[in-house]
């Protein structure tokens, strides 16, 4: 799998931004820090990665597996959704879809019917399709994740810089992982926590920001239920014990930013955004945090679907089979059964490709 989406440590000249600030503070701390692996080729340094390459250097679906697929005789209905699963008693026999757009529906017939629709659209379409299990939708994670901006008392640039490209590994072993963040001013503005004149002071010295952001492996905290309208509720709760490994990797965070020489930075924490030295941040961060009170964002929905060795425990079998029901399986993030602590990508794939040897 990293062959075919070419995984590759981000190369140094492929670095500014944040990712210098951040190098140069962890270095005065004695970190250990360094460049990310990225699924790149060729990339100009675009900064837009989180929001789709606009020269296709990132190495996503599109540009690889996708292309494989249709060489290999796969057809793909675009602008269309799976409505419901085809069952003929305990076995599933194909899938209904229908135009986004709407329109009439299409039955599809098959052998098997692989469920890949994320820790959400899956749990949609199974209950939607009569399949349950006491534990689907159950067991959420989403590595909720975080930021620090700082402002710095030179220009950072950070568009010239590879998001996510650079990490701090310090903490990694207690679930909390560390990597580069960058945003355009039309998205950065809405993590600004200010309004009036001084989101304006902010706003125009965004040349001079800085931005790095964590997450953690969080505790299975949440839950997706479907509507009577049949579209899903999420709800999750933050626990205690991941709001204080928040206030650790905060804290870590906030003494790199200042060993670099920041003039300020903004914790996510409501009420206590604004620190010009670490003694201050500190003595914020060391108090107890509300969960309630993080400014919080998440990536990799995580657990509703999760495999088990028995069926009492999951909904999956270890080799991605739905317990209880025949020709049909489920592989995305959804079937791992805890938190990852890491991006879930190359997980999912490399999951994906040994399923699928497993299935034909």
């Amino acid at each position: 799998v990293e062959s075919r989406i070419n995984v590759t440590t981000v190369p140094q000249d492929l670095l500014g931004g944040s990712s210098k600030i951040i190098a140069d503070g962890a270095e005065r701390l004695g970190l250990n820090h360094g460049p990310l692996p990225r699924n790149i080729r060729g990339c100009l340094q675009s900064a837009q990665c989180a929001f789709g390459c606009p020269t296709g250097a990132k190495q996503s679906m599109h540009m690889t597996f996708l292309p494989d697929a249709l060489a290999s005789g796969a057809r793909i209905y675009q602008n269309t959704r799976a409505v419901r699963l085809k069952t003929h008693g305990n076995t599933v026999v194909g899938a209904v879809i229908q135009p986004t757009h709407g329109g009439p529906e299409t039955e599809i017939t098959a052998d098997h019917v692989i469920v890949a629709g994320g820790s959400v659209g899956s749990v949609v379409l199974l209950k939607k399709s009569g399949i349950s299990s006491t534990h689907l939708g159950k067991h959420l994670s989403i590595h909720p994740a975080t930021k620090i901006t700082a402002l710095m008392p030179r220009d950072v640039e950070g568009w010239k810089d590879t998001p996510q490209g650079y990490g701090i590994f310090e903490l990694l072993e207690k679930g909390i992982l560390f990597e580069g963040a960058y945003v355009p001013p039309e998205y950065g503005v809405l993590g600004v926590p200010f309004v009036g004149d001084n989101l304006a002071r902010i706003m125009n010295a965004y040349r001079r920001l800085a931005i790095f952001g964590l997450f953690v492996a969080d505790e299975p905290s949440g839950r997706v239920t479907v509507l009577p309208n049949g579209r899903p509720l999420v709800q999750y709760w933050l626990s205690q014990n991941d709001a204080n490994k928040f206030g650790q990797g905060l804290s870590l965070l906030a003494d790199v930013f200042f060993g670099a020489g920041a003039e300020e930075i903004f914790l996510p924490i409501f009420g206590q955004e604004s620190h010009t030295n670490f003694a201050s941040a500190q003595r914020v961060l060391d108090q107890k945090i509300s969960p309630w009170s993080l400014e919080l964002v998440a990536f990799h929905p995580l657990g509703t679907a999760r495999m088990s060795a028995r069926r009492r425990d999951g909904v999956v079998k270890p080799d991605g089979r739905v317990w209880g029901w025949s020709g049909v399986s489920v592989c995305d993030g959804s079937i791992f059964p805890t938190s990852l602590g890491v991006n879930p990508q190359l997980t999912i794939m490399a999951t994906a490709r040994h399923l699928a040897h497993q299935l034909f």
